[in-house]
């Protein structure tokens, strides 16, 4: 029998090639956005907290701009060092981001401070799949583990083409759960 080591590797592998065969639709990330806006939790945020997509994730670009005209302030992750947990920085515009450790952008740490965890009120979760229970399969480093293990009072919630949503995704102990999915056509409470 596999295990759970084995299982989310073979699925990574799976929805790697998933996402290269179903491709980032432009249209689902626009209503993901429009979904997304629409929610409690993002109306009561005042900090949150998101990513800069990689190719083939939800494209969540445009809510940045549109939360910053509403008063909100949007934060963006950095890789400080592996194996530690992400360190969230104000987003200010694309010409303060440098590319970093992984190969995504990031914030520049020598033009913005790092943003308080605790001040933080949505955090906007990426993933390869998410299952209807809130579990999340990332890419393996363990940085949202990490990260989202100390924002105990953020709202968790992740983005997801319908197909990344599945019945279930193997776990362990220590795999941290989101409590909202949102795609293109749900909403998914967990």
């Amino acid at each position: 029998m596999e295990d759970v080591r084995q299982a989310k590797a073979k699925l990574r592998r799976i929805m790697r090639k998933r996402r290269e065969d179903e491709g980032a639709l432009a249209g689902d990330s626009a209503r993901i956005v429009e979904r997304l806006l629409e929610t409690p939790e993002y109306a009561r945020a005042r900090v949150i907290a998101a990513y800069m997509p990689l190719p083939g994730e939800v494209d969540i670009r445009p809510l940045f701009e549109r939360a910053r005209r509403a008063g909100r302030s949007i934060l963006l992750p950095r890789v400080e060092r592996s194996g530690s947990s992400l360190v969230f920085y104000p987003f200010t515009d694309s010409s303060a981001l440098i590319q970093g450790k992984l190969g995504i952008w990031e914030p520049d740490p020598s033009r913005v401070e790092p943003a308080e965890p605790s001040s933080i009120d949505l955090v906007i979760v990426p993933g390869l799949a998410f299952d209807r229970r809130g579990y999340r399969l990332g890419y393996g480093g363990g940085y949202y583990d990490r990260t989202l293990s100390l924002l105990v009072r953020s709202v968790r919630m992740a983005v997801a083409f319908s197909w990344q949503v599945l019945d279930f995704i193997p776990h362990d102990a220590h795999d941290e759960r989101v409590s909202v999915i949102v795609t293109p056509d749900a909403r998914i409470d967990v």
